[in-house]
């Protein structure tokens, strides 16, 4: 992103739980949204490789998803998403010749 322009690049990873078994309730609470995101999605997010590109029928898809769902509320696995978060500035050298450029 430096090569690119961009100046005060932050990175940060965070580690969200698939579910609520986090001891603390912040993290608790993310668990409680990531879990609901993830069992809402998960079909439709299988769906379609497993049945076009796999050959599975939309059966084989649900057994496999119900399974799926079963341990995403299992509090027993520890389980958490890495999600990256980048922040950004542009410098304006890259911007005001853009500016202008539409003046």
């Amino acid at each position: 992103m430096l090569k690119a322009g961009y100046v005060g690049v932050q990175e940060t990873m965070y580690k969200w739980p698939i579910n609520t078994w986090p001891k603390d309730e912040r993290t608790k609470k993310i668990g409680m949204y990531s879990r609901e995101n993830t069992l809402e999605a998960l079909e439709a997010l299988a769906l379609a490789p497993l049945t076009r590109f796999l050959g599975w029928s939309t059966e084989e898809v649900q057994v496999l998803v119900a399974g799926a769902r079963k341990d995403i509320r299992d509090t027993g696995i520890h389980a958490y998403w890495n999600i990256w978060v980048q922040f950004l500035l542009i410098s304006l050298r890259l911007v005001l010749p853009l500016m202008m450029h539409q003046l």
